[in-house]
């Protein structure tokens, strides 16, 4: 690869990572819900999923989605079918007030980083990226493997603060969401975070 495709990778993997998507709307969530803290390993999870779809992807894998369109499609189906449950809990914690008598929170548990993991290979957004960049940047049959890692983990390194933003922005709004003088504004946070991911669902879904 020419100095030119690495600086157009770089800037394709910064617009595809900081741009909204289910990996960010669930950062987000999650930072405000549980702190930055708690939420590093679902990012760190996030990013290392990514790179092995990525490398996976390069590897082959992504010949073989193409060739076998059905499989694209089931992985599509499961990932819609999770982020439409994980709508469905954060509107439903919307509705039900916070247990602030036990000093939990009883919607949701953040992500583990295996979890934040496997949900990659589910994430159509995570998906398609992978094959693009596959495709776009790594295509032909003289691509090294040096090249292959090389690309995982420069995407990597531009992915892992890019959701950690995302999840930081969520942190920063936690004291002010959960004001026990106002608990309706993290009943409204969730409701208006649930929403824009089932609508990134739908955005998904009309764009294939």
């Amino acid at each position: 690869m020419s100095i030119d495709q690495w600086i157009a990778l770089a800037v394709f993997a910064f617009v595809s990572s900081i741009t909204p998507g289910p990996n960010n709307m669930m950062a987000t969530a999650s930072g405000a819900r549980f702190g930055l803290r708690r939420t590093i390993p679902q990012v760190a999870g996030v990013t290392f999923g990514f790179t092995v779809l990525l490398w996976l992807a390069a590897s082959g894998v992504a010949i073989i989605v193409v060739e076998h369109p059905m499989i694209g499609q089931t992985l599509a189906v499961l990932g819609y079918a999770y982020l439409t449950w994980l709508s469905y809990k954060l509107v439903a914690s919307a509705v039900r007030s916070p247990d602030r008598s036990k000093n939990k929170v009883t919607a949701l548990r953040p992500l583990t980083f295996w979890q934040a993991t496997a949900f990659q290979f589910a994430n159509p957004k995570g998906v398609m990226m992978a094959l693009s960049t596959a495709t776009t940047f790594l295509a032909g049959p003289r691509q090294s493997m040096f090249a292959i890692i090389a690309v995982g983990l420069l995407f990597a390194a531009i992915n892992f603060p890019c959701v950690g933003a995302w999840a930081l922005m969520g942190a920063r709004l936690r004291g002010w969401l959960e004001d026990a003088s106002a608990t309706w504004r993290l009943r409204a946070f969730n409701g208006v975070m649930g929403g824009l991911l089932i609508a990134t669902v739908i955005w998904m879904i009309t764009a294939r």
